[in-house]
């Protein structure tokens, strides 16, 4: 049986996914927390909408408090060639460099594609913990990361 470029496409998602698994810190398995990327329709081609896209983590904004943020500024290039989009805040693990962002939509341009295999994770909240600030619980998130990988390098 030849399985069809969806199955293809399904199978590899999949299979990424897993193996990631491995790269993402302990602290971000919170029960507060639920998968916040998006995966685009695509044409027969694998192309979507265009939309502006992250390529990577060099163009972020950085709070006196040390939160990396990342916004619609941060797209470096627009394409219709992605497989996973934000179109709401989240907390997003970089595993090339083990940092932590968070994303904040612009009023005007929601919705930002990421490319490139150092994207692993994008959490935001589940709703019955839609009452907590999502900054609040990055800065928990980036102490619990960094007493993770500071106990690794020991």
């Amino acid at each position: 049986r030849v399985m069809s470029l969806d199955e293809i496409k399904e199978m590899m998602i999949e299979n990424i996914n897993s193996s990631v698994e491995s790269f993402l810190p302990e602290a971000l398995n919170d029960e507060r927390l639920e998968d916040a990327f998006k995966f685009p329709v695509t044409d027969d081609e694998g192309y979507a909408e265009q939309m502006p896209c992250i390529m990577n983590s060099y163009g972020y904004g950085k709070t006196e408090d040390d939160v990396k943020i990342l916004t619609r500024k941060s797209a470096s290039i627009t394409s219709n060639l992605y497989s996973k989009y934000l179109d709401e805040e989240a907390i997003v693990w970089d595993a090339t460099k083990n940092e932590l962002f968070l994303y904040m939509p612009d009023f005007d341009s929601p919705v930002v594609a990421f490319k490139g295999s150092c994207w692993v994770c994008a959490k935001s909240l589940k709703l019955d913990y839609s009452h907590l600030n999502i900054y609040d619980v990055y800065k928990e998130l980036k102490a619990k990361i960094e007493a993770e990988l500071n106990a690794k390098n020991e």
